[in-house]
């Protein structure tokens, strides 16, 4: 589903870089889908805004992979140029609001040292864990 955002997360993600270490919000709108496309999620037991442990539904994760991997060039490794932190916001009546920045890995590195429960490498329960990761969060069936 992630592949859905790719557009939307490259948008977001020059903003942030042209902003040059400011944060920068969007609204990742709750999706809409016809019925067609309803009937297969239903099929495939996919729900499109089940709630995981962490406060987030399914779309808004899929939009923070997304993200990842649009900064980090479509592959596994990290970006070397250029840290990327999310804090995701309010739900409004849209969405949910995102905020992003990219910054240079010293600042980031800093930035988690004053904020020390924000790293998703210390606390990987911060991550994303979608169906079938060996990090789970959202319920069986």
């Amino acid at each position: 589903m992630a592949e859905r955002y790719d557009t939307a997360a490259g948008r977001l993600l020059g903003r942030a870089i042209g902003a040059r270490g400011r944060w920068v919000s969007t609204v990742v709108t709750r999706p809409d889908p016809g019925p067609r496309t309803r009937e297969w999620l239903r099929a495939h037991g996919i729900n499109l805004f089940l709630i995981d442990d962490g406060g987030l539904a399914s779309y808004e994760r899929a939009f923070a992979r997304s993200l990842y991997y649009v900064h980090n060039g479509g592959h596994g490794e990290r970006n070397p140029a250029w840290s990327l932190q999310i804090q995701w916001g309010t739900l409004t009546a849209r969405g949910r609001v995102l905020h992003a920045r990219v910054i240079r890995p010293k600042s980031a590195r800093a930035w988690v040292a004053r904020h020390p429960g924000t790293s998703w490498v210390r606390h990987p329960e911060l991550g994303s864990g979608g169906i079938g990761s060996p990090r789970q969060r959202f319920p069986a069936g």
